[in-house]
């Protein structure tokens, strides 16, 4: 869960190596939509989440039109609106398969 809320969100953790910034990260996926709802970065000053607020439709794909940043006490850092989504090419649904080498745990 994420905070006071009683969703049951699937978490999925994704490391890189070599390690990326600020992670590893852990996505949020809502469990009815299917959809990310949060990203969880490590942060200078502690964990900050990105939560992502509605979702509009772009060439094939569902992207969040805007998002809140909040910092390790839940207290709001930032927000912003997106717009303008372009993939340059339609989204190609057979590329959601994993690998055979992926590991799901």
């Amino acid at each position: 869960t994420l905070w006071d809320s009683s969703t049951q969100y699937r978490v999925v953790k994704i490391s890189f190596r070599p390690s990326a910034p600020d992670g590893p990260y852990r996505l949020y996926i809502d469990p009815e939509t299917k959809r990310l709802h949060a990203c969880a970065v490590g942060a200078s000053e502690g964990e900050e989440v990105i939560v992502f607020g509605d979702c509009t439709k772009v060439e094939g794909m569902w992207l969040p039109s805007h998002y809140v940043i909040y910092n390790a006490a839940h207290a709001p850092l930032a927000s912003g609106t997106l717009s303008g989504w372009a993939a340059g090419k339609s989204f190609d649904e057979s590329r959601m398969t994993p690998p055979d080498s992926a590991v799901v745990n």
